[in-house]
């Protein structure tokens, strides 16, 4: 009996893309051969499922090997978490965007009257699967470790803001998030620091992550990073000498993963633009293709329509009179009635103009499967919910500035929740 790994996925691997492992037998010959691969999971929340699965599979056909795909039975484990993130330092461990898991690779043969199985003769363990799905087209050319901070690459590194490589534009007052997979112990600190309109240095600050030593659930970090957040930190390792931080001389601030004294050669950019606008501004959090929540703003002229459906039926028309023993059939009776009224409220929102870069990032928000608007409380304007949303957008337009010049974007979307009015 001997079971040789041949091939195996990164360390650290997006879950919506194949997770193929190899493995090949000097057995494949025996009567009623099959591959045995058990997984065992251990959720970023701490639960230890231990065996989830045993998957059976043929070697392929004249060889010695199979392949097994396990990314099928991780998704149903994986999950994610849109939250808001304010005061202290700004980190949120996103337990439920990762989890563990190890394959045992064994097999099986025999008579059919007496088939054996012999599990665990060779292992792949401690490795890692988020709640991923890079484009397909930047997937064949990334290894999926390169988005971890064992190998830190600019603009990979965070899993987020891909594609825009200036600095995002962001409202004083705005929300974001920045994600980033921690590979290592070494990711503990992040710098935050602030330039004028002119690009010269103002200030910094450090916060300290308080997620070491690591553990599962936490090597997938969100950090809150807009300067309605960053204004709002309380715990500073390296307390800036304003604070807070982002004062009315600020035009630009950077953020960098660090080790101890080591800053990684990773920043985001951030640049401030406050513009008036005479409509209401609609603040959205999206889950993107990477598996890390970030959020854009529409300041452009919006429009609510309720969408309303009716059920109705037909009463009898009249009453039975008991004083005069007639039927009393008046006009003032109803007949024809509303079993059911339901309303959704539908949004249609615009962009204030975008750049090109922009134009093909906002894909993921079109493609989302959680979209969350920021939503104030009406009898408490300073309190605000992420309300979970729909986008009705079937279809997205990339724009390009070579043929489209100035452009913006439309989206429709309408809350997942519904309106019922009084039944008779």
């Amino acid at each position: 009996m001997a079971i040789t790994l041949n091939n195996e996925p990164e360390a650290y691997h997006p879950v919506y893309q194949p997770m193929w492992f190899s493995v090949s037998s000097n057995n494949y010959t025996q009567p009623n051969f099959k591959f045995i691969c058990d997984v065992h999971v251990r959720e970023g929340n701490g639960t230890n499922r231990g065996k989830i699965a045993q998957l059976k599979f043929l070697p392929v056909p004249g060889t010695d090997y199979g392949k097994i795909n396990v990314a099928g039975v991780l998704k149903s484990y994986i999950t994610h978490q849109a939250q808001s993130t304010t005061g202290v330092s700004g980190f949120f461990a996103a337990s439920g965007h990762i989890l563990q898991y190890d394959v045992k690779f064994g097999e099986e043969y025999g008579p059919s009257s007496g088939i054996t199985q012999y599990p665990n003769l060779t292992t792949s363990l401690n490795k890692y699967a988020w709640n991923g799905a890079p484009r397909f087209e930047k997937h064949l050319f990334i290894s999926g470790t390169q988005y971890s901070t064992v190998f830190p690459q600019k603009f990979l590194t965070y899993l987020n803001n891909t594609t825009i490589q200036t600095a995002k534009p962001l409202a004083s007052n705005e929300e974001d998030f920045v994600n980033y997979l921690n590979g290592t112990n070494s990711i503990n600190r992040i710098v935050i620091t602030t330039y004028d309109s002119s690009g010269n240095y103002l200030d910094y600050g450090v916060v300290q992550s308080p997620f070491l030593p690591l553990n599962v659930g936490n090597r997938f970090v969100k950090y809150a990073c807009g300067p309605a957040n960053i204004n709002t930190i309380t715990g500073w390792l390296i307390a800036p000498g304003n604070d807070p931080i982002i004062t009315a001389n600020v035009r630009y601030y950077s953020l960098d993963l660090a080790s101890g004294s080591s800053i990684q050669d990773s920043p985001l950019y951030f640049e401030i633009v406050d513009k008036c606008t005479k409509d209401t501004a609609f603040d959205f959090q999206f889950l993107n293709g990477l598996g890390g929540y970030e959020c854009f703003r529409f300041t452009g002229a919006y429009q609510v329509n309720d969408d309303i459906q009716k059920s109705e039926f037909k009463k009898v028309h009249g009453s039975w009179n008991t004083t005069s023993e007639i039927w009393g059939d008046a006009y003032s009776d109803r007949a024809k009635s509303y079993h059911s009224v339901v309303s959704r409220k539908k949004f249609k929102v615009y962009s204030d103009w975008i750049t090109e870069d922009q134009s093909q990032w906002l894909r993921d928000l079109m493609r989302s499967i959680d979209v969350q608007v920021k939503w104030s409380n009406p009898l408490s304007p300073s309190e605000y919910y992420w309300i979970p949303v729909q986008v009705l957008n079937s279809t997205y337009i990339e724009k390009r500035e070579a043929s489209d010049r100035l452009f913006n974007i439309e989206m429709e979307f309408e809350f997942t929740s519904q309106d019922y009015s009084q039944q008779w």
